[in-house]
């Protein structure tokens, strides 16, 4: 999974505004500038070993068994 670190909003009566940026604490491998919004994709989380990626598409496929169990009626 890969981390986002976003900039913290405060609220006030008259809508948000911009707080300091928060440092980040991850290893940023890509940075997006939206208007005034960076957004950095931080890479921390990235699996690295062939059985790390076995266990993510085994995950997947459990969650969507169980979807398509609870579903399998409902499309007939």
């Amino acid at each position: 999974m890969m981390g986002v670190h976003a900039i913290q909003h405060m609220y006030d009566l008259r809508g948000d505004t911009m707080a300091e940026k928060q440092s980040v604490t991850g290893n940023a491998v890509e940075t997006y500038r939206l208007g005034n919004t960076t957004i950095e994709i931080c890479g921390d989380d990235i699996v690295q070993t062939q059985e790390e990626i076995n266990d993510i598409i085994r995950e997947m496929h459990r969650i969507a068994w169980k979807f398509i169990v609870a579903n399998r009626d409902k499309a007939e």
